[in-house]
Protein backbone atom coordinates (compact mmCIF):
# COMPACT_ATOMS: atom_id res chain seq x y z
CA UNK A 1 0.00 0.00 0.00
CA UNK A 2 2.96 2.40 0.72
CA UNK A 3 4.44 1.93 -2.32
CA UNK A 4 1.54 2.42 -4.50
CA UNK A 5 0.33 5.47 -2.30
CA UNK A 6 -0.88 8.00 -4.58
CA UNK A 7 0.48 11.70 -4.99
CA UNK A 8 -2.13 13.43 -5.71
CA UNK A 9 -3.44 15.54 -2.87
CA UNK A 10 -7.36 15.09 -3.71
CA UNK A 11 -6.93 11.31 -3.81
CA UNK A 12 -4.96 10.91 -0.26
CA UNK A 13 -7.53 13.15 1.48
CA UNK A 14 -10.33 10.56 -0.36
CA UNK A 15 -8.28 7.58 1.23
CA UNK A 16 -5.99 8.26 4.01
CA UNK A 17 -8.41 7.71 7.17
CA UNK A 18 -9.64 4.72 5.29
CA UNK A 19 -6.34 3.08 5.11
CA UNK A 20 -4.93 4.18 8.69
CA UNK A 21 -7.76 2.74 10.02
CA UNK A 22 -7.23 -0.24 8.90
CA UNK A 23 -3.63 -0.53 9.65
CA UNK A 24 -5.00 0.42 13.41
CA UNK A 25 -7.11 -2.80 12.91
CA UNK A 26 -4.38 -5.23 11.68
CA UNK A 27 -1.32 -4.18 13.97
CA UNK A 28 -2.17 -5.34 17.28
CA UNK A 29 -3.44 -8.87 15.77
CA UNK A 30 -0.93 -9.53 13.30
CA UNK A 31 3.18 -10.68 13.52
CA UNK A 32 6.14 -8.70 14.20
CA UNK A 33 7.07 -9.20 10.66
CA UNK A 34 3.85 -7.86 9.46
CA UNK A 35 4.10 -4.99 12.25
CA UNK A 36 7.40 -4.11 10.76
CA UNK A 37 5.92 -3.92 7.53
CA UNK A 38 2.88 -2.08 8.67
CA UNK A 39 5.54 0.48 9.62
CA UNK A 40 7.24 0.60 6.44
CA UNK A 41 4.25 1.31 4.97
CA UNK A 42 3.37 4.15 6.89
CA UNK A 43 6.66 6.14 6.78
CA UNK A 44 6.01 5.70 2.63
CA UNK A 45 2.26 7.41 3.18
CA UNK A 46 3.54 9.75 5.46
CA UNK A 47 6.15 10.96 2.93
CA UNK A 48 3.70 11.90 0.44
CA UNK A 49 1.17 13.27 2.26
CA UNK A 50 1.13 17.05 3.23
CA UNK A 51 -0.99 18.68 5.18
CA UNK A 52 -2.80 21.34 3.31
CA UNK A 53 -1.49 25.26 2.69
CA UNK A 54 -5.09 25.87 3.28
CA UNK A 55 -5.89 24.89 6.75
CA UNK A 56 -6.31 27.72 8.63
CA UNK A 57 -9.27 28.56 6.30
CA UNK A 58 -10.92 25.40 5.87
CA UNK A 59 -12.39 23.50 9.29
CA UNK A 60 -12.74 20.51 6.84
CA UNK A 61 -8.81 19.81 6.53
CA UNK A 62 -8.35 20.43 9.97
CA UNK A 63 -10.63 18.22 10.97
CA UNK A 64 -8.74 15.47 8.74
CA UNK A 65 -5.47 16.43 9.68
CA UNK A 66 -6.75 15.88 12.83
CA UNK A 67 -7.99 12.27 12.24
CA UNK A 68 -4.68 11.67 10.54
CA UNK A 69 -2.11 12.84 13.19
CA UNK A 70 -4.48 11.33 15.99
CA UNK A 71 -4.61 7.81 14.10
CA UNK A 72 -0.78 7.75 13.12
CA UNK A 73 -0.09 8.46 16.45
CA UNK A 74 -2.06 5.83 17.66
CA UNK A 75 -0.32 3.46 14.55
CA UNK A 76 3.39 4.43 15.83
CA UNK A 77 2.43 4.35 19.74
CA UNK A 78 1.35 0.84 19.48
CA UNK A 79 4.38 -0.12 17.03
CA UNK A 80 6.89 1.59 19.64
CA UNK A 81 5.83 -0.81 22.52
CA UNK A 82 5.98 -3.79 20.97
CA UNK A 83 8.74 -5.37 23.03
CA UNK A 84 12.39 -6.51 22.23
CA UNK A 85 11.88 -5.83 18.40
CA UNK A 86 14.99 -3.08 17.72
CA UNK A 87 14.16 -3.03 13.67
CA UNK A 88 10.41 -2.49 14.54
CA UNK A 89 11.26 0.36 16.50
CA UNK A 90 14.08 2.01 14.65
CA UNK A 91 11.82 2.12 12.03
CA UNK A 92 8.90 3.42 13.74
CA UNK A 93 11.29 6.49 15.66
CA UNK A 94 12.31 7.67 11.61
CA UNK A 95 8.36 7.45 10.62
CA UNK A 96 7.86 9.53 13.82
CA UNK A 97 10.97 11.60 13.15
CA UNK A 98 9.07 12.54 9.19
CA UNK A 99 6.13 13.16 10.96
CA UNK A 100 7.64 15.80 13.19
CA UNK A 101 9.19 17.41 10.26
CA UNK A 102 5.95 17.86 9.01
CA UNK A 103 4.22 19.18 11.92
CA UNK A 104 7.44 22.08 12.48
CA UNK A 105 7.06 22.79 8.37
CA UNK A 106 3.32 23.29 9.16
CA UNK A 107 3.73 25.33 12.18
CA UNK A 108 0.05 25.04 13.66
CA UNK A 109 0.23 24.56 17.60
CA UNK A 110 -2.99 22.89 18.20
CA UNK A 111 -2.13 19.87 15.66
CA UNK A 112 1.70 19.60 17.51
CA UNK A 113 -0.23 19.49 20.49
CA UNK A 114 -2.55 17.11 19.45
CA UNK A 115 0.24 14.72 17.56
CA UNK A 116 2.23 14.98 21.10
CA UNK A 117 -0.43 13.76 23.91
CA UNK A 118 -0.82 10.83 22.00
CA UNK A 119 2.79 9.62 20.97
CA UNK A 120 4.43 11.01 24.42
CA UNK A 121 3.50 7.72 26.80
CA UNK A 122 4.84 5.56 24.13
CA UNK A 123 8.56 7.63 23.75
CA UNK A 124 8.45 7.17 27.48
CA UNK A 125 7.72 4.01 27.13
CA UNK A 126 11.20 3.37 24.57
CA UNK A 127 13.52 5.55 26.90
CA UNK A 128 12.58 4.21 30.63
CA UNK A 129 12.60 0.18 28.83
CA UNK A 130 15.72 -1.30 29.66
CA UNK A 131 16.09 -3.97 27.25
CA UNK A 132 16.23 -0.67 24.40
CA UNK A 133 19.25 -0.33 22.96
CA UNK A 134 20.84 2.77 23.65
CA UNK A 135 20.87 4.38 20.34
CA UNK A 136 16.61 3.68 20.13
CA UNK A 137 16.69 6.02 23.65
CA UNK A 138 18.67 8.51 22.25
CA UNK A 139 16.48 8.75 19.38
CA UNK A 140 13.58 8.28 21.23
CA UNK A 141 14.57 11.55 23.75
CA UNK A 142 14.95 13.98 20.93
CA UNK A 143 11.98 13.11 19.35
CA UNK A 144 10.55 13.86 22.77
Amino acid sequence: IGLAWPENQSTQSEYIVRVLVHLELLVGKTTRKNQESIASCLGRIMEKWRIPADINSNQVKVEECETVLTKTAQLLSTLLLVPKYGELRTKTLKVLSSVVKLLVECKRSSLVYLFRDEISKSLDGVIKDLASDPAIKTSARELK
